[in-house]
């Protein structure tokens, strides 16, 4: 606890612990998600003597929970993985052209 408790860093990459009133529908059920959908990185940190560390988190937009964590209410992803650059620059514009597309052949 406190200085002697090993930290995270500002680098890595944390999911968070849902607590059962941030889900939709109120209730909790079986199948619903334990560990927010969005990966999160560590905004800040303190420290203080005989206490957890408590983190505040935030996305790539600089967004986070409003409330502060302790490191059992985080798991740290090690390997992110997203879809390929080509699916992500090709998939926008074939979208966007066949609109057109459709919008010009009525016209």
């Amino acid at each position: 606890m406190g200085y002697d408790e090993v930290r995270l860093t500002y680098s890595d990459s944390v999911l968070y612990l849902l607590n059962p009133d941030e889900l939709k529908g109120g209730k909790k059920r079986v199948t619903d998600c334990n560990w927010s959908p969005q990966i999160y990185h560590i905004k800040e940190s303190l420290v203080q003597k005989n206490q957890p560390v408590l983190y505040w988190l935030e996305d790539i937009d600089g967004n986070g929970p409003k409330r502060s964590f302790v490191q059992e209410e985080l798991m740290i992803v090690r390997n992110i993985e997203y879809p390929p650059q080509r699916i992500l620059r090709s998939s926008v514009p074939i979208l966007f052209q066949n609109t057109i597309r459709i919008r010009s052949g009525f016209s």
